[in-house]
């Protein structure tokens, strides 16, 4: 099976016309893997005898992506806007403290996404090019995993807001005509949830400073036009 869809992917990729370095209306595929962690602002929170930093619970996570991409419009040889919608993982992995023993314990955040960007395409030489422009999710899901668990939880219900805006930059080699491969930062500009944390006593600490959450993702890519 494997040997007939790399044949058919050879096929269409060699089959069809080519044209390098410059931008052309397209229509493809795209898929690849990513790095995701949580941002937290305002993630300094005071305990007795001194303060933690929150950011330092969370860590980078792999992950996947795939979707479709399109060029639909094109300004000049080198300028054009692509546009796309996929299906992202995001997240990341951190370790909070478990209730019942008190000690850390290593926990997998996923954080599904339909994503859509669009983004400004300059190709400064003939095969590579930059990209950047604005990307908006929708959070499909939110679920957390402890290591070592079978069971996982939904955290939907916690997140705040199922809408996530952000900046995506980058940039990209034609391998073909047919084939690109590409590299992405993603920086969430939208809080993912907030969070209130309270003393010994219950009483609020950072009150108007409560830390937030932001997504941050790097993603690398082969897109694959079919037409």
């Amino acid at each position: 099976m494997k040997p007939l869809l790399v044949s058919i992917l050879c096929l269409i990729l060699f089959a069809l016309p080519q044209a390098y370095g410059q931008a052309r209306q397209s229509f493809g595929v795209t898929m690849g893997a990513n790095l995701s962690r949580i941002h937290l602002s305002n993630r300094v929170i005071p305990i007795p005898g001194g303060t933690i930093n929150l950011n330092e619970d969370f860590s980078w996570q792999a992950g996947a992506q795939a979707g479709i991409t399109a060029v639909p419009v094109v300004f000049s040889r080198r300028f054009s806007l692509s546009a796309g919608l996929a299906l992202v993982q995001r997240g990341g992995a951190n370790q909070p403290v478990n209730p019942v023993t008190g000690r850390e314990q290593e926990s997998i955040l996923r954080l599904q996404y339909l994503s859509a960007p669009i983004l400004a395409r300059f190709y400064a030489t003939g095969r590579f090019f930059l990209e950047a422009g604005p990307q908006v999710g929708y959070l499909l899901s939110a679920r957390s995993k402890p290591k070592g668990e079978d069971e996982d939880f939904d955290l939907k219900s916690l997140i705040d807001r199922d809408f996530d805006l952000g900046v995506a930059f980058g940039a990209g080699f034609d391998l073909h005509p047919r084939l690109s491969l590409f590299v992405q930062y993603y920086h969430g500009m939208s809080k993912v949830s907030e969070f209130l944390f309270t003393d010994h006593n219950g009483e609020p600490v950072n009150v108007g400073k409560e830390p937030a959450w932001y997504n941050r993702s790097l993603q690398l890519g082969l897109a694959v036009n079919v037409l």
